[in-house]
């Protein structure tokens, strides 16, 4: 079976998680591709770090950020994980499985590995996706004034969203070529009379509507996948978002104990702190920072309690230090191509 996973990111500090996101889930999973959609141009010093993960071979080689997609719909709130579910199904027409997930994760490796997890969720319910039931039924950020929210605001998250290739794009196909429309033309669809991507659940929500549109089953409690099988926390890795906001960052808690001493393991790794020292002073290194605070935190209160599991072999390359060499990286700046 074969794996891309893939998210969309917006041409501003955001696009600073890249090299780390592309870096951990190469350490991770070798075997799975990376491509990312970009709305702009990378900024001259995302491109020199990209640039040097091929050239000094940080990671292997199976990744591309393409620039300059999704140009022509507007910028709003949550557009950027809205345009996730509307990618273009000829970009992933040669892998069997699409993983849709935020750029600001952490990835981490596991057994099962969260192919094997993901697509066996997909073979038991018999539906062309596997995600779990979102925590809300209607927007509940402080900024949104609900006076009047009339609609059905179920969510399904997809922050760890499974697809299977080609049976996700055939069963939708409808339904996201209208969403696509609402959403560039700022139309609201039939189930509110509020505009796309203007509210930040937004992206979860248009979600829920797709499957419901196109009569696939979808998950009924919170939390829960469609067969009621609570994901794994394990699988969640570390979510750098989560320490941006103080009322969020409490959900260290999510953060399993294997994933701290993996987080303790990546930090040893050269190449990884190679980047960090590239990438000092973005936003993305703010929140490493802030996410080994907890995991500084979490072994002074409890990890006396947890015994360190065996450590998995990763392949013999990202224990190394990155190796010096005169090949350079393949960067169309016409087709907006940046690969690995």
């Amino acid at each position: 079976m074969s794996l891309c996973i893939t998210t969309v990111v917006s041409a501003d500090d955001y696009q600073t998680y890249i090299p780390i996101f592309i870096y951990t889930v190469k350490r991770a999973y070798p075997e799975y591709y990376v491509k990312i959609f970009l709305r702009g141009k990378l900024n001259a010093l995302i491109r020199g770090v990209l640039e040097d993960m091929k050239k000094l071979k940080y990671c292997d080689p199976g990744w591309e950020v393409l620039e300059k997609r999704f140009m022509n719909f507007p910028k709003r709130t949550s557009i950027c994980n809205t345009l996730r579910h509307l990618l273009p199904e000829e970009e992933f027409k040669r892998f069997d499985y699409l993983y849709i997930t935020d750029i600001d994760f952490i990835v981490f490796r596991h057994s099962p590995t969260l192919l094997e997890y993901l697509s066996s969720r997909i073979k038991k319910t018999k539906q062309p996706y596997a995600a779990a039931r979102g925590p809300y039924q209607y927007p509940r950020r402080y900024e949104i004034n609900r006076t009047g929210w009339k609609g059905n605001f179920t969510r399904i998250s997809d922050g760890m969203l499974m697809l299977k290739i080609p049976e996700w794009f055939n069963a939708t196909k409808k339904a996201r070529k209208k969403y696509a429309k609402l959403v560039a033309s700022s139309t609201p669809d039939g189930f509110d009379n509020h505009v796309p991507a203007t509210y930040r659940e937004y992206n979860e929500v248009m979600l829920y509507r797709i499957c419901v549109k196109s009569k696939l089953k979808t998950p009924k409690r919170k939390n829960k996948f469609i067969d009621d099988k609570g994901f794994k926390k394990l699988y969640r890795d570390i979510h750098l978002g989560d320490f941006k906001f103080s009322r969020r960052n409490r959900q260290y808690k999510w953060i399993k104990p294997e994933n701290f001493f993996n987080f303790d393991d990546l930090c040893q790794d050269p190449v990884w702190q190679t980047l960090l020292k590239r990438l000092n002073g973005t936003i993305a290194v703010r929140m490493v920072k802030k996410a080994a605070e907890y995991v500084r935190k979490f072994h002074h209160e409890a990890g006396k309690r947890y015994k360190r599991p065996e450590r998995r072999e990763l392949p013999a390359e990202v224990h190394k230090e990155p190796e010096k060499t005169d090949s350079g990286v393949e960067s169309n700046t016409d087709s907006g191509r940046t690969t690995g």
